[in-house]
């Protein structure tokens, strides 16, 4: 029954050790790394590649009055500065991009965002993020926004490999041991 009970127990911790795990390494995965940001809209794109460190990545960009754009760990901030709304109809948005492909994969993105949706179109949600393994997609399109107003994106970032085997196999270790 002891025996039982202690897999039961190395279980939980090997689970609760790969949800801190992915936290841990996700909390500094765009820091110092290189990321291609491109304002995309029906007919033009403009786009700048940045290395991500302290203080904002863009500021005015891509042109005087758009946004301020802050990329640290997981998290993404996009900072309105001006007034208007994004023109309904084709995807109207900015990607950022892991450019040298050392940025762990991406695995899910939520949303948090103040911008207010023009009549008959979806609020900002994770409905407007798309993603895949190095890229993160935002559709803007039918939003009104505003100076100040803040689109936050959280990104989930796959475990390092090395550090999941460790703490899956700590436990397991602890278990033998405490048999012999």
């Amino acid at each position: 029954m002891n025996s039982r009970k202690g897999l039961v127990c190395a279980a939980c911790v090997v689970l609760l050790s790969l949800g801190m795990c992915n936290s841990a390494w996700a909390q500094g995965a765009y820091d110092g790394h290189r990321v291609r940001m491109a304002r995309e809209w029906f007919g033009g794109a403009i786009e700048r590649i940045v290395l991500v460190g302290p203080g904002l990545e863009a500021q005015d960009w891509p042109s005087p009055l758009f946004w301020d754009i802050d990329i640290s760990g997981d998290t993404i901030e996009v900072i309105e500065k001006s007034a208007g709304y994004y023109t309904p109809g084709e995807y109207n948005g900015v990607l950022f991009q892991d450019v040298d492909g050392t940025i762990p994969e991406i695995i899910g993105v939520t949303v948090a965002s103040d911008l207010v949706p023009l009549s008959g179109y979806p609020p900002m949600d994770e409905s407007r993020i798309t993603s895949d393994a190095d890229t993160i997609w935002v559709d803007f399109q039918g939003l009104e926004n505003g100076p100040s107003m803040m689109t936050t994106l959280t990104v989930k970032f796959v475990p390092e490999p090395a550090t999941v085997t460790l703490l899956a196999l700590g436990p397991l270790f602890l278990l033998r041991r405490r048999r012999c």
